[in-house]
Formats: C-alpha cells, sequence, structure tokens
C-alpha cells in the first residue's frame, strides 16, 4: 500500500508541474550543441547563411587540399597563395624548440576540413582569432604532397573584421563639389577605418577620401548618407584579405 501511495503522489506531482513557456534557441546555438553532442551538425551549418559571401571572397575550398582518389593528385598548387574561409574546428598550441609559439588548426567550410599552420613568426599577430567555432578568412601559401595539401597561414581576418569601402556616387564632378561639404559633415559624424570613395560617373574617376573622412560602418551613417545622395548611389563593398 505505501509504494502504491508513493507511485500515486509522484504520479500527481509530475502532472502539476508548470514548465516555463521559453524561446527557441538561435540556430547557431542548436547547431552547436547538436555538434557537441553527436560529433556532427545535423540540421543544418553555420555557415549557410555566409555563403554568397563566401563566394566572393575566396580563391579555394578544402576539397582543393584532398587527394583526388581517381587522379591521385591536389587540385591546390604547391607554393600558390589562396583565401579560403571558415570556422575553427580544431586547435593544437605547440612551442617550437626555441620556445616560441605556434599553432595547428583546422578550417572546415561547407564541404571538408584542411589543416592551417600557423607558425611562429605570424602567431602572435592572430592569435586573438585563434578561437574555437570563430568564422575566419584565412590566406596563405598552399603546401602539397602526395598525402594532400595543407595551408601556411600569411594572414587571417574574422568574418565581421573584413576590410570595407563605403562608396558613394555622383552624376559628375560639379555635383561632387556642390555636395561636398554636406559630405564630409556627415562622415565626421561617424569617424571609424572604412576608407571612403566617391565615384564620379559622368568623368569615370573614383578617388579614396583622406585617412580622417573615415567611417565606421553605422546602419544610421548609411541611412543618412541614402537620404542625401540617393539609396542607389551608396554602397557598402567588402575587400578582399
Amino acid at each position: 500500500v505505501r509504494n502504491k501511495r508513493f507511485e500515486l503522489v509522484n504520479f500527481v506531482d509530475r502532472n502539476l508541474v508548470k514548465y516555463p513557456d521559453v524561446e527557441e534557441l538561435p540556430k547557431e546555438d542548436l547547431l552547436a550543441f547538436e555538434k557537441e553532442v553527436t560529433g556532427s551538425y545535423i540540421t543544418g551549418h553555420p555557415l549557410e547563411e555566409y555563403q554568397e559571401e563566401l563566394v566572393k571572397n575566396v580563391t579555394a575550398y578544402t576539397t582543393d587540399f584532398m587527394m583526388d582518389d581517381e587522379t591521385q593528385n591536389v587540385m591546390a598548387l604547391d607554393n600558390e597563395t589562396y583565401i579560403l574561409g571558415g570556422l575553427i574546428c580544431d586547435i593544437t598550441h605547440k612551442l617550437t624548440k626555441h620556445n616560441e609559439n605556434m599553432a595547428f588548426i583546422k578550417i572546415e567550410d561547407l564541404v571538408g576540413t584542411v589543416e592551417v599552420i600557423v607558425f611562429p613568426k605570424v602567431y602572435d599577430r592572430f592569435k586573438d582569432l585563434l578561437v574555437m567555432d570563430k568564422k575566419v578568412y584565412v590566406k596563405g601559401r598552399a603546401q602539397t604532397s602526395e598525402d594532400g595539401g595543407k595551408l601556411i597561414l600569411e594572414r587571417m581576418v574574422s568574418f565581421d573584421q573584413m576590410p570595407k569601402e563605403v562608396w558613394i556616387q555622383f552624376s559628375n564632378m560639379e555635383e561632387y563639389k556642390e555636395k561636398e561639404t554636406k559630405l564630409n559633415d556627415i562622415l565626421w559624424e561617424f569617424p571609424g577605418h572604412n576608407p571612403v570613395v566617391v565615384y564620379v560617373r559622368e568623368e569615370r574617376k573614383a578617388k579614396t577620401l583622406p585617412v580622417n573622412l573615415s567611417v565606421r560602418e553605422d546602419e544610421e551613417l548609411l541611412q543618412e548618407l541614402m537620404q542625401e545622395f540617393g539609396e542607389k548611389n551608396v554602397k557598402v563593398v567588402k575587400k578582399s584579405i
């Protein structure tokens, strides 16, 4: 009887529990949990939303560093420079015999992984980016062999730190001269590190404004520029690393 009473109380208590309504986790967090539990992504990939951007910025994919089973060749050419984009899926830090830091990392894109060697001469420059799951572009020199290919790192930049330029178009030089003061006044309000390029359509000339007129990427800035000079005449251009 005692056991039956205990089971009944537990049954009632469990049904009286009220669970709070919570929003679903962001897709990227859900994918991270999938990878942590199963070792792979199941319902998607964190890089899917960056496909267009990747196509514009990379010059190779991880599969270009894999040995082709039929030809026994690697697409990437030895000593050639390539840009790849992806997330860091593995990191191994090492000390050289001269007690210098270096690292071996793996970059994962939508089709595979490739090893990237971070030698001491560049390690200190990019050590803050050596973080698991960090989305980065890597530029370096290919090192190929009969076993496949690797990349010797020369430069690394995170997805959100890709160099950008703000382009503003004017119909002709006369219009630019008329609106130059207004343009400069707006730019002064949003100081940053992104260069501003003025393009004059009729004369087909472009010039980069002085460094002191460089701006941060800011939605308010873009809206103000579009309102003043026309939506079609303002755009942000991402530059290659």
